[in-house]
C-alpha cells in the first residue's frame, strides 16, 4: 500500500518506479552501473551483409567493431549510452531541493555512469555553469574516500531550466 504523505519516512525504489514522482531529497547510493551491459549475452539482430537471410543474430560484443557489423554495433552502443543518460535524467529530476549521489573512483576507461558524471562535473566549463548550485571550487571534496559525492542541489529546477534553454 502507498505510504501516506504525512509520514516522515524514507522510500526505497528503483529509478523506473520513481518516474513521474517528486521528492524533496533523493539519495542515489550506487550510480556505478555500466554504461553498456554486456554481461547478459545480448543478441543484436543485424541485416545480413551476405544477403542470405533478412537478419542475423550476432553476439553484442566490442569485437563487432572489426566486422561487417561495426555500424550495427556502434548504433546499439550509442542507444545504450542514451538510455543510461535518460535514466540518470529521470533520477536527477525527482529531487526538488536535495540530491545526493555516490559513485566509485574513476577507472581508466569511461565505462560506468559515475565515471561519466565525474568527467562532466570535473570539467571547468561545467563547473562554471554549476557555480550557482554546487561549490566545485574544492575538487577534492567531490572525490572523498573513493566516492563521488554530490550533495544539496536544488537540482530539479536547474535541470529543467537548462533543458528549456537547450531546446
Amino acid at each position: 500500500a502507498p505510504m501516506p504523505e504525512h509520514v516522515d519516512a524514507v522510500r526505497v525504489m528503483t529509478i523506473h518506479k520513481s518516474k513521474g514522482l517528486e521528492f524533496e531529497t533523493v539519495i542515489m547510493h550506487f550510480i556505478n552501473w555500466n554504461l553498456e551491459d554486456t554481461r547478459h549475452n545480448s543478441v543484436l539482430w543485424c541485416e545480413d551483409p551476405f544477403n542470405k537471410l533478412d537478419y542475423l543474430p550476432v553476439q553484442f560484443d566490442k569485437k563487432l567493431l572489426d566486422s561487417s557489423f561495426s555500424n550495427d554495433y556502434l548504433e546499439e552502443h550509442l542507444h545504450s549510452y542514451v538510455d543510461n543518460l535518460n535514466m540518470l535524467y529521470v533520477a536527477f529530476t525527482r529531487a526538488c531541493t536535495g540530491l545526493y549521489c555516490f559513485g566509485r573512483t574513476p577507472g581508466k576507461s569511461l565505462s560506468r555512469v559515475d565515471e561519466l558524471l565525474y568527467l562532466a562535473v570535473s570539467n571547468p566549463m561545467t563547473q562554471q555553469k554549476m557555480a550557482a548550485t554546487l561549490d566545485t571550487a574544492n575538487q577534492a571534496e567531490l572525490w572523498k574516500n573513493d566516492q563521488l559525492t554530490l550533495g544539496i542541489l536544488p537540482i530539479k529546477a536547474h535541470i529543467e531550466k537548462a533543458t528549456d534553454h537547450a531546446t
